[in-house]
């Protein structure tokens, strides 16, 4: 259960490996970056993390503090 509620509290971003996404992306691996996402590319990753964030809610959800 210490498990679910971790998970469920992680962001998106805190689950993708940031050098692959660039490469999907730009075809580098240092263009895109948590910290550093180019105009071009932040409409995807807006999408990508709303669609993990829905999955996450699914399996992992909330719980109310005791």
């Amino acid at each position: 259960m210490n498990q679910q509620v971790k998970l469920g509290n992680m962001k998106p971003e805190d689950l993708i490996k940031w050098n692959v996404v660039s490469r999907f992306l730009s075809g580098s691996r240092e263009t895109v970056r948590k910290n550093a996402i180019p105009k071009i590319h932040q409409a995807f990753l807006k999408e990508l993390f709303e669609a993990m964030n829905q999955v996450i809610e699914k399996y992992f959800p909330k719980q109310d503090a005791p």
